[in-house]
């Protein structure tokens, strides 16, 4: 795991803690202080890697995408702290 993936992750969590939902690309972009593209290609990386998954939402344009930790994003994430 790079330092980027591990900073993306953890980032990604914090925000799903803090408001009991998955964060949008804004608000995610806006907690690592880069734009929203950088942000999204971050996410899809991590995506990539299996450690989140992509679900539709239902009927809300702010919501396009909705992004889960997936049990091997998890995993990776404990393995980052350690």
């Amino acid at each position: 795991m790079t330092e980027t993936d591990r900073t993306s992750l953890g980032a990604f969590h914090r925000l799903t803690e803090l408001n009991s939902m998955p964060p949008t690309v804004r608000e995610f972009a806006r907690e690592l202080g880069i734009t929203s593209t950088p942000a999204f290609e971050r996410l899809l990386r991590l995506e990539q890697r299996g450690w989140l998954s992509r679900r539709p939402s239902h009927g809300t344009v702010n919501y396009d995408r909705v992004y889960l930790i997936t049990p091997e994003g998890r995993k990776a994430l404990e393995g980052a702290k350690a």
